[in-house]
């Protein structure tokens, strides 16, 4: 198969959770030996020494758009000038030049289906231009080879638990980005109930996020007397960070060797603000550090509490299981999706405060508890979750996908 996937994420460039699925998923299949493309508007990017338009990154064709595809159109020159005499006071002229921004884009994308033969293009949900650029409702081009719509968390879903409410330029836009795929698939059915319940009409297939199978830790932990309990991610309250930190409070004098260690940026001086006097010295707060030190923090905890309010796939939640830790995560969401309560994790409700503490104290208080959790989370996210498994999933998916559009 030769497969297209969009991505504005793709590491190392403003990575975030859907730029790291994509380059993992990309490379499985690369290596696999599929023909592979990702590309990407990378017109915003500055100070990147190393940037190229192109490159071949372990088998992946990378493709990333700089500013020079933008400068090129004269259209786009012309919106631009007539927005620089309007001092950038124009909400249309600012509309369309997004909109033509979003045209020159899935012109580029149309030419990489043509140079590469492609027979396959994923499109994630979420796109910065829906979100900022595009205040107004505007159609999208509808390739045409088969298209999926890969359901991570759209605008619409972002400003809904963010706010309460949607905007509805933003809720008319994800609809029309939605009308140009001929399938659509969610990573969890968490994301696939709003979808349907907000976005589309249309039937969605639940296909989980994969963990590279080499992250899996392959030797058993060593006995330890570590005592700290590792939190990792935005350290905001929608992340339940706040609430982990509250639970702390409530228990940490029962435990007097007990260390909470938080690692992330965000609201950090908030944060800070909520420890207990007596207990400041016992949390400590850590800046963003790459994944292969976040591994070996999660090596060194205790056990990892994750009390987040909305995800629709939590990959930090995998993370921590694959290196045979313990986790208390959310029960909201895609929680219930990824762990049985008391079998392979421990749930909570965020704004559960005295819940949250109960199952840290089980934890601390139990070693049979804790180890057990620890490796049937282990086996659990192994058998459901490795590349190993999901990636043959998809590459079905993929195929059927093909034959039915040729089969129109």
């Amino acid at each position: 198969m030769n497969i297209l996937y969009y991505c504005d994420e793709y590491p190392p460039y403003r990575n975030g959770g859907i730029g790291s699925v994509v380059k993992l998923t990309a490379e499985e299949f690369a290596r696999l030996g599929h023909c592979v493309v990702v590309a990407g508007d990378y017109s915003t990017s500055s100070g990147q020494a190393d940037f190229k338009e192109y490159s071949l990154d372990n088998s992946v064709h990378v493709y990333r758009m700089s500013k020079s595809k933008h400068k090129g159109d004269w259209r786009l020159k012309v919106l631009k000038l007539a927005n620089v005499l309007f001092k950038n006071g124009s909400s249309w002229l600012n509309y369309l030049i997004a909109k033509r921004k979003v045209r020159i884009k899935e012109q580029f994308i149309a030419e990489l289906i043509d140079k590469h033969a492609i027979d396959i293009i994923e499109l994630a949900d979420y796109q910065d231009e829906l979100f900022h650029g595009l205040n107004r409702p505007t159609k999208f081009r509808k390739y045409t080879i088969p298209t999926i719509m890969r359901v991570h968390g759209a605008c619409s879903f972002i400003e809904y638990y963010a706010n309460g409410n949607i905007s509805d330029y933003v809720l008319k836009n994800d609809r029309n980005h939605f009308l140009r795929a001929d399938k659509i698939c969610a990573v969890s059915e968490f994301s696939a109930d709003f979808a349907q319940k907000y976005l589309t009409n249309n039937e969605i297939d639940v296909v989980y996020n994969p963990i590279e199978a080499s992250l899996f830790r392959q030797e058993p932990h060593e006995p330890s007397d570590n005592k700290t309990i590792l939190f990792f991610g935005k350290i905001v309250k929608t992340k339940g960070a706040f609430s982990l930190i509250e639970a702390f409070n409530s228990i940490a004098e029962y435990y007097p060797d007990l260390e909470l260690r938080l690692i992330g940026r965000g609201d950090v001086e908030q944060a800070k603000s909520l420890v207990a006097a007596p207990y400041r010295s016992r949390v400590t707060f850590v800046d963003f550090i790459p994944k292969k030190q976040i591994i070996n923090e999660i090596d060194s905890s205790l056990f990892c509490v994750l009390p987040s309010y909305f995800e629709n796939f939590s990959m930090s939640a995998l993370e921590v299981q694959a290196r045979a830790k313990a986790l208390i995560y959310t029960k909201r969401a895609s929680g219930v999706e990824l762990i049985t309560d008391g079998e392979n994790g421990l749930l909570a409700d965020p704004d559960n405060i005295a819940e949250l503490a109960s199952k840290i104290r089980l934890l601390l208080d139990n070693p049979s508890v804790l180890q057990s959790i620890s490796q049937k989370g282990y086996e659990h996210c192994r058998e459901r979750f490795s590349t190993d498994v999901i990636i043959p999933q998809l590459e079905s998916y993929y195929r059927s996908i093909i034959e039915e559009h040729q089969n129109i």
